[in-house]
């Protein structure tokens, strides 16, 4: 759903953003562990040559100057003790020891002493603070024990420094300038990619909404310069068909006129008599049809020839239910909420909001109209209390020459033009027309953006 929703912009610039994210977090948290851990390294080695001076010169005084030498060898950052029994156990050991152990024993080959192998443990002093005697730090500690040669346990605590966190801050900022700069190529890059799809969206509706014609320019990659070519193609040949269409209804009207007029003539020279009756409403009935099909062709080859301005639709709406105040039937206007202007053409609309009415009041007695606004838009509903119209037909009913009243005599429901008339009108102004039955009859909603 999220995807449909943004555009391909958006798309390209948020999908590469993240994968770029992901690897440059990558990154920045594997350069911090590998710095971390080659820290510790150098930190264990530094500890590791501390312990075994310390070692050589315990070896080489008498063991009545041991504790002179551990108290002058300890200070803030580092902790010696000797010891009867051993501090840490194997369990304590982190790994280090083997890996240190060969580096430990060469600094004492040069000298006569030896020791047991060491212990080497890194890890935080508030989890096995009972047996820090003397300190406690808050940062990572490294202990290291040994038993040297008269028996005792040498056991030493060093404090490790905290890792800088400079380092952190320099390769978050340049986390930061790198996905910005990223970004902005991203963005640069696909606004010139989508330039070209933005000007051939914007010149599809254009055309769709009967404005017009707008020549794309054949730029950018391949593809869009394809697509641009075939969409100027296209136009081209629907704006020849469409003129050769006009020409051919202004044609097929006077031609058509003409001999109906003169017919027309002709039957009023007749006697009266039910034939001739007969003969007028068959004439009257086939100038209707052609004044519909003349109407609905003239809108969908040039939409353009609406003529729009501001208007009221409660005046229009108040005229049209007027206009059947004489006849036996009822139309009633009810403004629940007034609206502001609307732009439209006023001559069509009312043909259209017309037409509806005429199908509500054919197939009813009485038709209530009801105006209110909702937002962006003025909705008019026209409700009938006819007996509406079956759920399989519902679809059908804007289709032009269909007739929801089977008999196709054009005195039972004239001859299907109407709501396919006022369905192209009413979307020729952005709006919207849908049909549904309920209790009491059937209603129509048009939608009409307000301007």
């Amino acid at each position: 759903m999220m995807q449909g929703r943004l555009s391909l912009r958006a798309q390209i610039v948020g999908v590469t953003g993240l994968a770029m994210l992901c690897l440059q977090v990558t990154t920045v948290v594997l350069l911090l562990d590998e710095r971390y851990f080659t820290s510790q390294i150098q930190q264990v080695d530094d500890a590791l040559y501390q312990f075994t001076n310390v070692v050589v010169i315990l070896e080489e005084t008498p063991d009545f100057l041991h504790d002179s030498v551990i108290k002058a060898n300890t200070d803030n950052q580092q902790i010696f003790s000797l010891n009867a029994s051993p501090v840490l156990t194997a369990a304590d050991d982190s790994g280090w020891s083997a890996a240190f152990e060969e580096s430990y024993f060469d600094s004492l080959e040069r000298t006569d002493f030896s020791t047991s192998a060491p212990i080497i443990s890194v890890e935080k002093v508030s989890e096995n603070s009972e047996r820090k005697s003397e300190k406690v730090w808050s940062q990572d500690v490294i202990a290291i024990e040994a038993q040297i040669s008269q028996g005792d346990y040498l056991y030493a605590q060093f404090a490790q420094p905290p890792v800088s966190i400079n380092l952190q801050w320099r390769l978050l900022g340049l986390l930061f300038v790198g996905l910005l700069s990223v970004a902005g190529l991203l963005l640069l890059m696909t606004i010139a990619l989508t330039r070209p799809l933005n000007q051939l969206t914007q010149a599809a509706r254009a055309f769709g909404l009967g404005q017009k014609a707008i020549f794309i320019k054949e730029t950018g990659s391949a593809d869009i310069r394809q697509a641009a070519a075939a969409f100027n193609q296209m136009q081209d040949k629907l704006v020849e068909a469409l003129e050769n269409q006009k020409h051919t209804l202004a044609a097929i009207g006077h031609d058509l006129r003409t001999p109906l007029t003169s017919l027309r003539v002709r039957v009023e020279t007749l006697p009266d008599s039910p034939k001739r009756e007969k003969i007028v409403a068959k004439m009257d009935e086939l100038a209707a049809m052609l004044e519909a099909i003349l109407k609905f062709a003239k809108l969908q080859s040039d939409p353009a020839a609406l003529s729009k301005q501001p208007a009221r639709l409660t005046s229009l709406l108040s005229a049209l239910c007027n206009d059947y105040q004489s006849s036996e039937k009822e139309c009633s206007l009810k403004v629940n909420n007034e609206p502001p202007e609307v732009s439209i053409d006023s001559l069509n609309m009312r043909r259209a909001l017309g037409n509806i009415i005429d199908n509500g009041l054919f197939f009813g007695s009485k038709v209530m109209v009801t105006l209110d606004n909702i937002g962006s838009h003025a909705r008019v509903t026209i409700e009938d209390n006819g007996p509406g119209v079956p759920p399989e037909k519902l679809a059908q009913l804007t289709r032009p020459f269909f007739r929801a009243e089977i008999s196709r005599n054009f005195s039972s429901g004239g001859i299907g033009m109407g709501l396919a008339l006022a369905k192209q009108i009413i979307e020729l102004h952005d709006g919207e027309i849908s049909f549904h039955n309920h209790e009491n009859g059937f209603h129509v909603k048009v939608l009409l953006p307000i301007q």
